[in-house]
């Protein structure tokens, strides 16, 4: 199988103004933007079904 390499920081084309949303909406949930991000990406997982699983405490 062929590896694929993927730039280390990829670079997207977003709306105008989803930047600033999204900011927005993690100082409002008191976390950084990356974090706000990776629970709105497993939550929408969630709501399609699929079971994530939680790490060992």
């Amino acid at each position: 199988m062929k590896k694929i390499h993927y730039p280390e920081r990829a670079h997207f084309r977003v709306p105008v103004g989803f930047n600033l949303v999204v900011e927005t909406a993690a100082t409002e949930r008191n976390c950084s933007v990356p974090e706000y991000l990776r629970r709105v990406m497993l939550a929408g997982l969630a709501s399609e079904g699929l079971k994530i699983p939680r790490p060992a405490p």
